[in-house]
């Protein structure tokens, strides 16, 4: 160091040479120096619980520990280290980044699929009519593939802080579905305008007040939240579009199908 800083000191200014000449001494090393040189705050680093000093290791790495590509370069280098007599595991709080996303690339999909099926369940059981809890279930992933087609068109991606709004967009999805259909078997045929309208104000103010919550994690300074925000505010945004447009239009094609006369032979 005392020699890099002699390379570079001609082109140092006044103030900074007499900065560095409070502390440049303390750059002369007379004699290697030991753990018993060091102080205790260092020393505190690489003890473990018995008190032992010398049995731990720290790598520096280099990188953006938000980049999932850099962390995962780094997570498979280093996070498990063989030695001459068992393997040793390092532990680092960003490792955390690519075993989620590995858990949620995995796992995603079935957990997906399985809550799908019982959606289904639970809407034919809801109404005990196959047609009705079909289109009933069916507007969540019409909502969902719909949100992912914005992110996609945005250059948007999943990741494991905004993945947390596809189980709030489940949930809301079957529930306004749930109520618009069953206002409108209430009704009865021909009265589909009065059963949205009705429940319509309680299915906006549900996703007003969700669009308000999330809205306000977009002032947060942190790209996670941000994104975990953005994700949010669109995807309730879709469910209530869904509820209220799409599922309507799925309701009067089935009732003009019904309303055709049979086919003369």
């Amino acid at each position: 160091m005392r020699r890099r800083i002699d390379d570079k000191r001609g082109g140092l200014t006044e103030r900074t040479r007499k900065d560095i000449d409070g502390w440049y001494e303390y750059l002369r090393v007379e004699r290697p120096i030991g753990a018993s040189d060091l102080p205790h705050w260092v020393l505190d680093q690489f003890t473990d619980a018995n008190g032992e000093i010398g049995r731990f290791v720290v790598v520096w790495t280099r990188g953006s520990k938000t980049d999932y590509r850099n962390v995962k370069r780094i997570h498979d280098a280093y996070a498990s280290i063989e030695t001459h007599e068992e393997p040793v595991v390092l532990a680092a709080d960003f490792f955390v980044i690519p075993e989620v996303y590995e858990a949620i690339s995995n796992d995603g999909p079935r957990v997906m699929a399985l809550s799908f099926v019982v959606m289904l369940i639970t809407s034919i059981a809801t109404f005990r009519a196959l047609a009705a809890g079909v289109a009933a279930a069916l507007m969540v992933p019409f909502s969902i593939t719909a949100l992912l087609g914005i992110m996609y068109t945005l250059g948007w991606k999943l990741d494991f802080f905004n993945v947390i709004a596809l189980p709030l967009l489940v949930g809301m999805g079957e529930d306004s579905a749930l109520h618009v259909i069953a206002r409108y078997r209430e009704e009865g045929r021909g009265r589909l305008g009065l059963a949205v309208r009705e429940t319509g104000g309680a299915i906006f103010m549900t996703a007003w007040t969700t669009i308000c919550g999330f809205g306000a994690i977009l002032s947060a300074n942190h790209r996670g939240l941000q994104s975990l925000a953005w994700v949010s505010v669109i995807g309730v945004a879709l469910v209530f579009v869904t509820a209220v447009l799409v599922l309507p239009a799925l309701i009067i094609v089935s009732e003009r199908f019904r309303k055709r006369p049979p086919a003369q032979p």
